[in-house]
């Protein structure tokens, strides 16, 4: 097992209507901003983010992704810039992703 499965797999869930992996849907979203940094622009990003979110079927889960997207995407751009890695930036920013 990677180590992001392992990461994913022991993040705590949300329980509610629905689970929630707030850890993954981190570490997707990262992912996103990964990929495209340096060679798409911002609002290009945000749309591919967007669709992400939108594909989870909504509920919860897509509501926790709209939130990493709404209050985290500057932070998540600071630490890509920094060079750190998906796992290393949610890591940071939620401090249970391990």
């Amino acid at each position: 097992m990677n180590l992001r499965n392992k990461q994913v797999l022991n993040a705590p869930v949300v329980k509610g209507e629905e689970d929630v992996d707030e850890c993954k849907y981190c570490l997707d979203t990262t992912d996103i901003v990964v990929k495209y940094y340096g060679t798409e622009t911002q609002e290009f990003i945000l749309e591919q983010e967007a669709a992400y979110c939108d594909s989870l079927g909504g509920g919860d889960p897509t509501g926790v992704c709209y939130f990493f997207i709404a209050y985290l995407s500057e932070l998540q751009y600071s630490y890509v810039e920094q060079g750190k890695t998906s796992i290393e930036i949610c890591y940071d920013l939620m401090k249970v992703c391990e």
